[in-house]
């Protein structure tokens, strides 16, 4: 009996041991998975409690429409896009997009016109048959313009095929503002402008929009003549389509975005970011290991985040400085994209560099031509009454500007310069130097080779 106890006992002891070696290690990943997983989860909380959207839900219900007219403007949107659609266009991956030959012909001519500054016949004949194709989808995006727009509503289907499709719709809307334009109709091409400037607050993406409406309007301007009040509704329209705080929305929709992914690819797909705290019921799950680790890295971005939006939410051009002083170590080369999925680490290192030297200079851009357009529209009402150009954009103000816009990039007034062939309003670009008015070609799309700065340059007839 003795003999056979002093056999067991070994074991049991060899058998306990085990089990500490292998469950102490399990109930220490636990521990830390339930620490991480409620310390993520605060700290949402926090953010949701201060009004930040934490899901694509929340962004949508934040732009949902405000009004009846609101809400037909959505649906008239809708309906452009989906009259628009082309099946064989959305095809993936994105790298093998084969677009609407249509579509990519019309944008060919538009370059060509970009560079030539002259509507050919050729170019008008291929510009007239895309803005037919697409009339009935122009029809119903026009019925839109002079109406309230917000946002889509949370119900209403959004995906990358009406995103598309809207973008897409652009190169038509374009194309009838040259058709009018060679017609003589210097009425009629600036209504179709303005209805295209319009069209572009239903593109739910951060896009380079401004190029194409640029074009038309530098081509507007030396070419026709259009009527005083025509003048000042495309003035209105440019100054509605400002978007000073493209940069802190840009960062809260990502963030929002991030966090929905993460917390679906942490706690499964049916997980709820927008579930409080104290209501989140996650069970342990052993076969993921880096749960934990990826729950705080994601805390840890989600406070560099707040510091990019701290600085994104500063005025022009303070936003610019304070976004390269939280991205010290920035490199010649941009950093490595995301990988598929979600690349915490990305967000974490690589959120400051992005926002840096590319988001915030590319909205500051963007601002400073649409700016510079309804800086142009001024001068050329001044010009209709006066029969010369004004001796410096302080004679605009108070008549035709309420005060000289101020340049994104220096937080002073935007530059004028003119002699007997041209005037040249403009922003000093990226490095705020002023370089005289160099502008280079206005093109319907990025970049624009040869500039030094930024801005618009009108040949005077």
């Amino acid at each position: 009996m003795n003999t056979n106890s002093t056999r067991v006992r070994p074991f049991f002891r060899w058998l306990a041991i085990t089990c500490v070696i292998v469950l102490l290690p399990a109930a220490a990943h636990a521990l830390w998975d339930y620490v991480e997983m409620r310390r993520l989860a605060t700290a949402i909380d926090d953010l949701r409690q201060r009004g930040e959207p934490v899901s694509s839900a929340m962004l949508t219900r934040v732009r949902r429409p405000s009004s009846e007219e609101a809400m037909r403007a959505a649906r008239y949107y809708n309906a452009g896009a989906a009259l628009a659609f082309r099946d064989w266009v959305k095809t993936y991956p994105v790298a093998n997009l084969p677009r609407d030959q249509a579509i990519e012909r019309g944008r060919q001519v538009i370059v060509s016109i970009a560079k030539t500054r002259a509507i050919a016949p050729g170019a008008l004949d291929a510009l007239r048959t895309l803005a037919d194709e697409y009339a009935d989808a122009l029809q119903m995006v026009d019925r839109a313009a002079d109406l309230p727009f917000t946002g889509f509503p949370p119900y209403f289907f959004e995906d990358n095929g009406r995103v598309f499709s809207l973008e897409d719709l652009t190169v038509p809307a374009s194309a009838r503002t040259f058709v009018e334009l060679a017609s003589g109709n210097g009425a009629e091409a600036a209504e179709s402008l303005y209805r295209s400037i319009r069209l572009r607050r239903a593109l739910t993406r951060s896009v380079p929009w401004i190029g194409l409406p640029l074009l038309d309007l530098q081509m507007l301007v030396e070419n026709t003549d259009v009527p005083a009040e025509g003048l000042a509704k495309l003035q209105s329209a440019f100054a509605e389509a400002e978007r000073p705080d493209a940069v802190q929305q840009a960062v809260r929709e990502n963030r929002a975005n991030m966090i929905q992914a993460v917390w679906a690819r942490l706690y499964g797909k049916g997980a709820d970011a927008n579930t409080p705290a104290g209501n989140i019921r996650v069970s342990w799950d052993p076969w993921n290991l880096s749960r934990p680790w990826i729950a705080r890295e994601v805390r840890l971005g989600l406070a560099v985040q707040q510091q990019v939006l701290e600085a994104a939410e500063r005025p022009w051009p303070e936003k610019l400085s304070e976004l390269a002083r939280l991205a010290p170590h920035l490199a010649p080369e941009p950093p490595v994209a995301p990988k598929p999925g979600v690349d915490v680490r990305w967000f974490n290192d690589s959120f400051p560099w992005v926002y840096a030297r590319d988001v915030a200079p590319a909205e500051a851009r963007k601002l400073a031509l649409t700016r510079a357009a309804g800086v142009v529209l001024a001068m050329a009402r001044y010009r209709q009454e006066h029969g010369a150009l004004p001796e410096g954009l302080d004679r605009l103000v108070p008549e035709y500007l309420s005060e000289v816009p101020q340049d994104p990039f220096t937080g002073r007034g935007l530059l004028y310069v003119a002699d007997a062939s041209r005037f040249v309003v403009y922003s000093t670009g990226d490095d705020a130097t002023d370089d005289g008015g160099a502008v280079g070609q206005l093109a319907p799309g990025w970049p624009r080779h040869g500039a030094k700065d930024t801005g618009i340059e009108i040949r005077l007839r």
